[in-house]
């Protein structure tokens, strides 16, 4: 460590007297942390000249006078020299003095020679092969060195400090492969591996060992246009490749293990060590097919195929490399998927021959249905066919039946719309179908066409009503069967009020003053059907109209329209009539006879011809009976 320093030293004098010393010798320098003292890679400083301008001058305490010559050779060496592992580098020593001459320069590189460098050359030329690169390790080395004369005069020892800054590895030596090439195809199955190899050489081609540690690794990986770039030390995964840990397997070559996922797409692997590059390439393929090369075919059935789920295609795949060879192994991998998978089955595929594949493919759903071969979830390019699936028979339980309008009037049009399916509720187009069946009250009269076929599975039927309302019930026929699960029901409601048709009437013909009766309007159309929601008021007329008053109007069950006249102080002829957005609702209002109520004695009186009688005298009285209204009261 700097802060100390032991010394030895022997001298060996005449007649047996030696002299052997050691010394101890604490070198603390104000103001430089003690740790940095007592660090031991703190001494390669010490080592240069830069290091040891705080050392002290080391003197002679003996004071012995000694015979100084002249200085008549004089060498320098640089203070640093730089390279990598490998390399040779002039040493750029110096001969500034030779008086008589350079006999040889004697080096001194311990440490150095002991880890493989070398020190060659002559005269004032001379260079050093630096030793390989120690990784994690310390790379400094001093070499020392002493020039002499023809005349044996030694130069003073001068020291350069050797610094080698990383493996001197040749770009043109190292190769990186891939099972033994920079690029190659590999199955995406989640288990295929491959070697990959890195051997390090220096520019003299020998090994470059102990970069294990200094390797770094990266994949980029690119799955359906997206780049994923991810560190190699990842756990190995299902869905992406991997690569295992780099071990040196002999002097200079570095191994890994590639592992390729279940996605098809390229990998990319870059290995860089000390700033140098190489990188290869492995393209994962979801099968070794040759896809252009490759057929998928559909066999020709004699008839229509029934999408009834039991009738189906054969499909077949004949997987071929690109050199034509038969591809097998594949079932497994293998996938014919629909287009739209509703309603669509499709069987196990499996190897009939080599490099042979076929499936079964049936569906419940008519129509066009387009199979496209995948291998996993990569699709194999254009390898495609398109199925024609048919509908089956009429089923009618599937089947129904709709009318238009909700509410027809008599002597209108209703449109029927029957939607003929088959038992998976596929449209049926190819039928010829009887006119349909009408029934119910609204039935009689009515006629209705035969069907138009829409072309869609679809039909259309024009109903012309009578002039009977009530309700219509309208079923398709098929062979004389039902063609729908149930009719279609439709209520056919009156026409407009006709006044001529419509009645009013009133319970009573005769009705007390002040008393009621009841008001009935039977509301007809033109038909001489009855008719529902009308909204009514009434008008009164005659000598009794005054102060006579019509309630509300109800409507019955029986399409009647009810209300209660209450009649008013007069006594007279009274008329009523119904009206219907102020129109009559009638040709003839109900009449009736308003006449006088009970006798009111409040209103009554009793009137003597002669207000002062005597004794048998003759008085005729007079008595004048009225009802509450004043109404006279006769009977």
């Amino acid at each position: 460590m700097p802060l100390l320093t032991l010394s030895a030293g022997h001298k060996q004098g005449k007649s047996g007297e030696n002299d052997t010393r050691f010394g101890l010798e604490v070198n603390y320098r104000i103001g430089e942390p003690l740790a940095k003292q007592l660090d031991t890679d703190s001494i390669r400083e010490r080592r240069v000249l830069a290091g040891s301008r705080y050392d002290l001058v080391e003197r002679n305490n003996n004071i012995v006078l000694e015979y100084r010559k002249s200085e008549v050779i004089r060498i320098a060496l640089p203070e640093r020299i730089e390279g990598k592992g490998g390399q040779t580098l002039s040493l750029g020593l110096v001969v500034s003095k030779a008086t008589h001459g350079l006999k040889n320069v004697q080096w001194e590189a311990p440490s150095l020679l002991a880890e493989g460098g070398k020190i060659t050359g002559q005269g004032s030329q001379w260079q050093v092969t630096l030793p390989a690169y120690r990784p994690g390790k310390d790379n400094y080395y001093a070499i020392s060195a002493v020039a002499y004369d023809n005349k044996g005069n030694a130069s003073k020892r001068v020291q350069t400090e050797v610094v080698i800054t990383g493996a001197g590895m040749s770009a043109d030596r190292t190769a990186l492969t891939l099972d033994g090439q920079s690029r190659i195809q590999m199955l995406a199955n989640g288990n295929e591996q491959r070697p990959l190899v890195l051997s390090l050489r220096d520019a003299e081609g020998q090994p470059v060992t102990g970069m294990k540690d200094q390797i770094k690794t990266e994949l980029a990986f690119k799955p359906a246009g997206n780049i994923v770039t991810r560190s190699l030390k990842a756990t190995k995964s299902q869905a992406k490749p991997t690569l295992g840990e780099f071990t040196e397997t002999e002097a200079g070559v570095y191994q890994s293990v590639f592992t390729t996922g279940t996605q098809s797409g390229e990998a990319t692997i870059t290995v860089s060590v000390d700033g140098m590059s190489k990188t290869v390439t492995a393209e994962l393929r979801a099968t070794m097919m040759d896809v252009a090369n490759s057929t998928l075919s559909a066999n020709e059935p004699s008839g229509d195929v029934v999408a009834d789920g039991q009738q189906a295609y054969t499909l077949t795949l004949t997987a071929v490399d690109s050199e034509g060879n038969p591809v097998t192994g594949e079932a497994s991998r293998l996938r014919f998927v629909p287009q739209d998978t509703n309603g669509v089955t499709v069987g196990a595929i499996s190897e009939i021959k080599s490099g042979v594949y076929s499936a079964t493919v049936s569906s419940t759903r008519a129509g066009n249905v387009v199979v496209r071969a995948f291998s996993e979830q990569y699709q194999l390019g254009t390898l495609q066919q398109t199925l024609k699936f048919v509908a089956g028979p009429l089923d009618a339980a599937h089947s129904s039946i709709t009318l238009n309008p909700d509410k027809p009037v008599v002597g209108g049009t209703v449109t029927a719309i029957w939607t003929a399916k088959d038992a998976y509720d596929n449209p049926v187009t190819s039928l010829t179908p009887e006119a349909p069946s009408l029934a119910g009250a609204a039935a009689v009269g009515s006629t209705a066409s035969g069907w138009t076929n829409n072309g869609d599975g679809t039909w259309t039927a024009q109903i012309t009503l009578g002039s009977t309302a009530g309700e219509l019930e309208v079923m398709p026929k098929l062979n004389g069967q039902d063609a729908a699960a149930n009719a279609a029901k439709v209520t056919v409601v009156a026409d407009a009020l006709s006044s001529n048709q419509s009645k009013v009437s009133v319970a009573e013909d005769h009705v007390k003053a002040g008393e009621s009766t009841t008001v009935t309007l039977i509301a007809k159309d033109a038909h001489g059907n009855t008719i529902s929601g009308f909204s009514l008021s009434a008008s009164l007329t005659g000598t009794a109209s005054e102060g006579a008053t019509v309630s509300s109007w109800t409507e019955k069950g029986d399409c009647s329209y009810v209300a209660t006249l209450t009649t008013g102080g007069k006594t007279g002829e009274l008329r009523v009539m119904p009206l219907f957005n102020g129109q009559p609702a009638a040709t003839e209002a109900a009449q009736l006879t308003v006449i006088a109520g009970e006798m009111s004695s409040a209103n009554s009186t009793l009137v003597a011809d002669n207000k002062a009688p005597t004794v048998k005298m003759t008085t005729e009285l007079t008595f004048t009976v009225k009802d509450a209204y004043g109404n006279p009261v006769t009977g």
